[in-house]
């Protein structure tokens, strides 16, 4: 429902659909599946006619399995290379970045990640960030605020990526970092954890329910907040291990066997 928070970010045509067809659907059907108590809240909040006992929390799953394919060495490296993040000979490790993966628009809040990532580089030269995904409606603020960072030869838009180049760059990323408005659900939280990459994610939505404790929250609002996360992350070996412990636990109470079952159980009752 991020329409209804954020009714700039979506294009008038979608808009009047999304609020049209939504409501056509919500009035009509007999139950509801929300995939957070956040939507679930969402749904009660703007359609107050509905019922709460219409509306089921069923959480999505999620397919570990697809992130935990082999990828020869040699193509990693290429794809790092691809992306200005090569393979020290050396050390056998790539370029430290931190990561976001998702759509280039207002709602995901990359201006906030942007400030963030320039305070920390300011004392910390090697590190670069990447942000991987497609651009979307209003991309544009995004790439100016890109542009006007000093640093902005170290920032990497990738465009949209395939699905090996996106396991690389979880893969062998520093952190990642999740610092939208809004998100129904947040599946890349959970990439991120099977990847075994810390995250630090917005304290909004439904975020804290996909991240549970095994990621850093922030104030979604405050980039200088994003930045002392970041730095309290990257600069404490024992936190990101606990993180990362913590990720693969929080991963298993997302398994399509579970949302089938609870879909199936409330489609009967």
């Amino acid at each position: 429902l991020a329409f209804k928070y954020f009714p700039d970010c979506f294009p008038k045509k979608d808009l009047f659909e999304l609020n049209t067809l939504l409501k056509l659907a919500v009035n009509k059907s007999d139950k509801i599946i929300a995939v957070s108590n956040s939507t679930k809240l969402d749904i009660l909040k703007f359609y107050p006619k509905i019922k709460e006992d219409k509306v089921k929390v069923i959480y999505h799953g999620f397919d570990t399995k697809l992130f935990q394919k082999e990828i020869p060495q040699e193509k990693v490296s290429k794809v790092l290379a691809s992306y200005k993040l090569p393979v020290s000979p050396a050390s056998g490790q790539a370029t430290s970045y931190i990561l976001y993966v998702g759509a280039i628009q207002p709602r995901k809040n990359l201006e906030t990640l942007v400030e963030a990532f320039d305070l920390y580089k300011k004392n910390n030269p090697a590190i670069k960030l990447v942000l991987a995904g497609g651009k979307a409606w209003q991309w544009e603020g995004t790439m100016e605020k890109i542009e006007n960072s000093p640093y902005k030869n170290d920032i990497i838009v990738t465009g949209t990526i395939g699905f090996d180049d996106m396991v690389v760059l979880y893969r062998n990323a520093a952190l990642f970092v999740f610092p939208s408005l809004y998100e129904g659900f947040g599946i890349p939280i959970l990439e991120a954890f099977v990847s075994e990459v810390p995250v630090i994610c917005a304290n909004n939505s439904s975020l804290p329910e996909v991240g549970g404790d095994a990621v850093k929250y922030f104030d979604s609002s405050n980039h200088q907040d994003l930045y002392k996360k970041i730095k309290e992350v990257l600069e404490n070996d024992e936190l990101k291990n606990i993180l990362i412990t913590k990720g693969k636990e929080q991963l298993q109470k997302f398994s399509w066997e579970k949302c089938a079952k609870e879909t199936l159980d409330w489609i009967k009752s």
